[in-house]
């Protein structure tokens, strides 16, 4: 679990495919009001909710917030400026 941090940006695999034990976690997560978004390790291309069994599918069910073709970096950028609104 994290604990002392507002929000949390995981940078996945492909089009934001995870571990299938992944999506749990984040629910948890979420759960607890602490916002959890996806985005890509690949150079280029967006996240999308396309595959299950630990994909985006998975993710996006569980409320996770996807970047669309934003870096790790740009992505926390983002949602710091939003926590802090």
């Amino acid at each position: 679990m994290v604990q002392g941090n507002s929000g949390v940006v995981i940078e996945a695999f492909g089009r934001g495919d995870s571990h299938p034990t992944i999506p749990e976690k984040v629910e948890k997560l979420i759960s607890n009001k602490i916002p959890v978004v996806i985005t890509s390790r690949c150079d280029k291309g967006a996240v999308k909710p396309i595959y299950g069994n630990g994909g985006g599918k998975s993710l996006e069910r569980v409320g996770t917030w996807f970047a669309r073709d934003l870096s790790g970096e740009k992505a926390r950028l983002l949602l710091g400026v939003m926590l802090a609104r």
